[in-house]
């Protein structure tokens, strides 16, 4: 796991050491999910479309694309409505003519439906999905939501918010 750290002025952040990099100069090959889509697939569905893809042409094992189809629907299910094409990578190795790919540790995966707007405030509901494909997602989404519920570090307003929002996925058990 990368090194990371909380820093908190008037907003608060999260930075963590950048997992495609060794040593002060070196670097590990890693390429964005776009990069991929648009040179194999050329499709940019949802992350699962194309990981089924991905998983028939053999760059992609089986497992690899579960975990994909996992995080995107954990994504939808904490309100992460940024889950662009951008936002997944891959480590890649090439033998002869074949691509491999692995996928490389998830970054920017929050509930950005809340993101402030011009740094406002801004009302918004989150709805769970109707139908969730991968139901372990659910439950990680509801822990994600309790833990956020009952930590002192968050505001009163958005502790309520995600109860709410674990209340709302408690329905989908």
């Amino acid at each position: 796991m990368p090194d990371t750290r909380i820093i908190i002025s008037t907003r608060c952040y999260l930075e963590s050491a950048r997992y495609d990099r060794v040593g002060l100069k070196g670097r590990i090959a890693a390429v964005s999910f776009e990069a991929i889509d648009n040179g194999y697939i050329g499709a940019r569905h949802t992350w699962s479309a194309s990981a089924s893809v991905l998983r028939s042409k053999g760059m992609i094992t089986p497992d690899c694309e579960k975990q994909i189809k996992l995080i995107e629907w954990f994504g939808r299910c904490i309100a992460n409505t940024d889950m662009h094409f951008g936002n997944l990578s891959f480590f890649w190795d090439k033998q002869d003519a074949t691509v491999r790919l692995r996928l490389a540790p998830v970054y920017d995966m929050l509930p950005m439906l809340y993101a402030p707007e011009k740094s406002e405030i801004v009302d918004r509901v989150f709805k769970a999905p109707l139908v969730v494909e991968v139901g372990i997602a659910v439950e990680l989404a509801r822990q994600f939501w309790n833990d956020l519920a009952s930590h002192e570090d968050v505001s009163g307003e958005f502790r309520k918010i995600a109860a709410d929002n674990a209340s709302l996925l408690n329905e989908k058990k």
